[in-house]
């Protein structure tokens, strides 16, 4: 009970954009003054690369980030 109202006080969870400034390792710059490490940052499957395979030919399915790009 006590660790709910903390939780819901302190407001865990901070959301902001940015853009990839590296890729390995991984590096988002926030706010122009900001730059984040991987150890950071949650990224979701939405954004890595898939890739599959069709016969024996690979195909990407979808592109992973790219740095200069922003998120979002």
């Amino acid at each position: 009970m006590w660790a709910m109202g903390a939780v819901g006080a302190a407001g865990p969870v901070g959301v902001q954009l940015g853009s990839v400034t590296k890729i390995n390792p991984l590096s988002v710059l926030v706010d122009s003054r900001l730059e984040l490490s991987e150890d950071f940052l949650i990224v979701p499957e939405t954004q890595a690369k898939l890739r599959g395979t069709i016969g024996v030919q690979e195909i990407v399915i979808r592109k992973a980030l790219v740095a200069g790009i922003g998120c979002c």
